[in-house]
């Protein structure tokens, strides 16, 4: 990876601020960017036949399989058409109800009941708190393309320290919630404005 990281940084790249995984290339028109995680590596960029350029010239110095167009990174199935990009996460909503016991549960059209107030002591201890934090994390990754699950999961999240069953309840009824909406996930524009829309309510 150090070995990695000096050619790209020699080739011209530079480390995204925000983001360390994240390396541009930009020279007069052209623009790569390269998304590294581990092993695996995500190449866009303004000219396919810079980005060909570039992926012979990486194979040439280090062992690399081209799986060609993005199908699926990190857990995320990536559909792309002319005009946009789907993600969406439902192998990995499926393989999360399979081992949360939620397959044969009822199906629920909201991630949280309407009249649902969080607290503290909120019921009888929870006997099973590692079972809570691992699912509260794998809803928290599911959140990158399900964004409408994200309060309910920040709050649920918060209980960590001393949950109950109601917490419990409420967990699983997001998960009762991702079965109804399986399919459901993230569409990215090609041609989407880079203005940041944002919608807020009292709690």
């Amino acid at each position: 990876m150090v070995y990695e990281l000096r050619f790209l940084l020699d080739f011209g790249f530079m480390n995204a601020r925000l983001d360390t995984s994240l390396f541009i290339f930009h020279r007069d028109n052209l623009t790569l960017l390269l998304l590294v995680y581990v092993d695996d590596k995500i190449l866009t960029g303004t000219s396919h036949g810079f980005i060909d350029q570039f992926v012979t010239t990486l194979a040439n110095r280090f062992s690399l399989k081209d799986l060609d167009a993005l199908s699926y990174f990190l857990e995320v199935e990536a559909i792309s058409t002319i005009e946009d990009l789907f993600l969406s996460q439902h192998k990995y909503i499926r393989d999360l109800l399979h081992k949360t016991n939620v397959v044969g549960a009822k199906e629920v059209i909201t991630p949280l009941s309407s009249n649902k107030s969080f607290k503290l002591d909120d019921g009888s201890p929870s006997t099973n708190p590692t079972f809570y934090r691992q699912n509260i994390s794998a809803l928290q990754y599911l959140s990158l393309t399900r964004s409408n699950i994200s309060f309910v999961v920040n709050r649920l999240s918060q209980f960590m320290h001393r949950l109950t069953l109601s917490h419990c309840t409420t967990m699983k009824r997001v998960l009762r919630y991702l079965k109804h909406t399986l399919f459901h996930g993230l569409f990215v524009r090609c041609h989407s404005s880079s203005i940041v829309h944002a919608f807020s309510d009292l709690d």
